[in-house]
């Protein structure tokens, strides 16, 4: 979750400062066979969600799969490879709904399997020819130009939950914080300096809620120890009231 999280955060930085993308994607082939495909289904789900239209973008993707060693029956040979990952495709997409999200991208990466096309890839170390790689990144692959949903951090489900957890727990301790007796100040610039610096790369409506949070509570905190400073030093200057 915490990579996810991160990668979102990186790719919505680069994209802001981008005028065109090309997106090449490193898959683990663990995914394939991990939680029956679930993981697979979690990693091109998060691809398509940086274009508006998967099916009219897909030629701006390639897939790379690595470690393709550590799925059963497996090969070094790269057709070999390319063969039983094909059949793990077609496992992962039977195992899959109908209207889920991941079916275009899994239907994609198909029939490139299957054709031979450049934009699904085994990644070996030592057999892959990097130069024809980079041939095909360059003159396949398309520049997206419409970044407006890369530009956005674009989480999982698992890491907005995740991220809202942390982000409410954050806001929980600063006011634990302010309510001791004996305030640890560093403590709380601590906390708003992690808010305001989440807020500004990880854009999400929980982080941009809890830091607005952060800096109400503060705000009311100061607000109120000035009030208390002003009336008595109110009733220290008065010869009306006694001070105490």
């Amino acid at each position: 979750v915490e990579m996810d999280i991160a990668t979102a955060s990186l790719l919505s930085q680069v994209a802001k400062r981008c005028k065109s993308l090309k997106f090449v994607v490193l898959i683990h082939c663990a995914s394939l066979i991990e939680d029956r495909g679930g993981a697979l289904r979690s990693v091109v789900k998060f691809a398509r969600s940086f274009v508006q239209d998967f099916s009219q973008s897909k030629m701006s993707f390639m897939f790379l799969f690595t470690h393709t060693d550590e799925i059963t029956g497996m090969s070094d040979s790269l057709d070999d490879a390319k063969h039983r990952l094909l059949e793990e495709i077609i496992r992962t997409a039977e195992g899959t709904n109908d209207g889920d999200e991941a079916m275009v991208v899994l239907d994609f990466i198909r029939k490139c399997l299957k054709k031979n096309y450049p934009f699904v890839q085994i990644f070996h170390p030592l057999e892959m020819n990097y130069a024809q790689l980079t041939t095909s990144i360059e003159t396949k692959v398309k520049k997206v130009t419409d970044l407006s949903l890369a530009s956005n951090c674009n989480l999982t489900l698992a890491a907005k939950l995740k991220l809202e957890g942390a982000t409410q727990s954050l806001v929980q301790q600063i006011q634990v914080a302010l309510r001791e007796s004996k305030q640890d100040v560093q403590q709380v610039r601590a906390i708003q300096n992690t808010l305001e610096y989440l807020k500004k790369y990880v854009e999400v409506d929980c982080v941009r809620r809890a830091a607005n949070e952060c800096k109400a509570i503060v705000g009311e905190h100061v607000a109120g120890l000035r009030a208390s400073i002003s009336d008595n030093a109110s009733r220290g200057t008065s010869s009306d009231l006694e001070f105490n």
